[in-house]
């Protein structure tokens, strides 16, 4: 499937570029320091991707500035933006998005009209 390509390609370019360096390189520690338990490195684990999921945020409220600015290129890049950084965030977890979309979109079949709500 291509989007397992996507994300491998974005996962190698954000590892490249240094994006996973500091989170490889705190786990790592912690986990050849045995002072630390499996709840403190579960937590910082949960930071790190916190702080991913915070980053596609950033690339969503580009996107709805260049849309407020009626800049259609620069909207057009940021939804790019947003696919890579979900991209790499998922090859770094070992996700396997493709997958999850498809068991998403089947649930998503049986679900009623707008979801019960009105926007």
């Amino acid at each position: 499937m291509q989007l397992n390509i996507l994300i491998k390609d974005a996962h190698d370019n954000a590892v490249k570029k240094g994006f996973f360096e500091a989170e490889d390189s705190v786990i790592n520690k912690m986990l050849i320091n045995h002072e630390f338990s499996i709840q403190e490195i579960k937590a910082v684990k949960n930071a790190f991707k916190s702080q991913n999921l915070m980053l596609l945020v950033g690339e969503v409220a580009e996107a709805n500035e260049a849309l407020r600015k009626n800049d259609e290129e620069n909207f057009k890049e940021e939804l790019a933006d947003i696919a890579i950084r979900l991209a790499g965030q998922c090859g770094n977890l070992g996700l396997d998005l493709d997958t999850e979309i498809r068991k998403k979109m089947d649930k998503n079949i049986n679900r009623p009209y707008m979801h019960g709500k009105t926007f």
